[in-house]
């Protein structure tokens, strides 16, 4: 969800390794941020989410339920009643 709403993730290497020992150390950690150039116009619902995805001890972290119950992303999901022009 991280990648889709910036377009990168939020743990990567600035080196030409594909995993840097540091990168590994930040997602251990958990860290990451939401640089505000690309966060500016995404809601902090929606930041609150990722962040409680991201959280680093697996049994803290929602289940996929409660993130498709989560008021932000239940907020997108419902499909339009629209006609589709197919034949």
């Amino acid at each position: 969800m991280y990648i889709l709403l910036c377009g990168y993730p939020p743990f990567y290497s600035t080196h030409p390794l594909p995993m840097s020992a540091g990168m590994k150390n930040k997602i251990r950690a958990g860290e990451y941020t939401f640089p505000e150039n690309d966060w500016n116009i995404v809601s902090q619902e929606a930041k609150d989410l990722i962040r409680m995805m991201l959280t680093v001890e697996p049994a803290n972290r929602p289940t996929i339920n409660q993130i498709l119950e989560n008021r932000w992303l239940s907020e997108y999901n419902s499909v339009l009643q629209a006609p589709l022009n197919t034949p």
